[in-house]
């Protein structure tokens, strides 16, 4: 897996106003009441053997992040509200079939 260069980190959270990104489209902070973590993280939505592109990361707290992965891992439980949610194409997921 290929990484972003500092340079490329920096750009992305410029980009993105140093906001996460995933508590911006899904409101994680006021669902769960609990502010995002200071430390911001890139995420990969797509990866790529070589070089990488800015469109390639978005920006995320280190606790939203995490939050994320474990919610995909339990979308199961919650198909219909997956379905709502259309993830389909974002963050670097393909069709996701329910």
């Amino acid at each position: 897996m290929s990484n972003f260069t500092e340079e490329q980190r920096e750009e992305i959270k410029e980009r993105d106003n140093h906001e996460c990104q995933l508590n911006k489209m899904f409101g994680i902070t006021e669902l769960t009441g609990v502010s995002c973590s200071k430390k911001l993280e890139i995420h990969h939505k797509i990866y790529r053997q070589g070089e990488q592109f800015l469109e390639d990361g978005i920006t995320v707290c280190e606790r939203c992040h995490a939050l994320f992965i474990t919610s995909i891992i339990r979308e199961i439980r919650y198909k219909e509200d997956v379905k709502k949610m259309n993830l389909n194409g974002k963050f670097g997921f393909g069709e996701i079939k329910l």
